[in-house]
């Protein structure tokens, strides 16, 4: 049911709606902690908002492609960052992938990235649109959990 006062034809109304949308899912992404990015691999074109590129270690305005993008990830990651990537691609696939990188203080931080992949006409030609999120303080927890299980086992037997 419309508002009376609502004229569905009404482009004005169309792009409220259009910025109602945007600012709902701004809220999601801010709540969930969430960076969200797009990469053309045909193309080599890369987008990412700011959350993404600060996850990563960057500065807004520091990165333009995909690989500026994953130039922090910790040095033991890449490859197998890399290697999820081209299965990802070569399945048309998702991608699921934990790694570290590390920021310009030294100190090392986990992401969770989540993509999809959507082929665009020839094979290995597609886009992904992805996720990412600092699963850090998940991580320590469940290691502090871990930690205190085994030492209350300890003490138990």
């Amino acid at each position: 049911m419309q508002p009376e006062n609502v004229n569905p034809n009404d482009k004005r109304t169309e792009r409220l709606t259009l910025g109602e949308k945007q600012r709902r899912l701004e809220l999601c992404l801010t709540s969930a902690g969430l960076g969200i990015w797009t990469y053309n691999i045909a193309t080599d074109e890369f987008w990412a908002n700011d959350r993404a590129k600060h996850l990563h270690g960057h500065e807004p305005h520091e990165v333009h492609t995909f690989a500026e993008a994953g130039a922090n990830i910790h040095p033991e990651d890449r490859d197998r960052a890399q290697v999820a990537i081209a299965e990802a691609i070569q399945t048309c696939s998702k991608l699921q992938l934990e790694y570290r990188v590390v920021w310009r203080d030294g100190s090392i931080r986990w992401l969770a990235s989540q993509a999809e992949f959507v082929p665009l006409g020839e094979p290995g030609k597609g886009m992904f649109h992805g996720s990412v999120q600092d699963i850090s303080d998940r991580l320590r927890l469940e290691g502090d959990r871990k930690r205190h299980e085994a030492a209350l086992g300890r003490v138990i037997n």
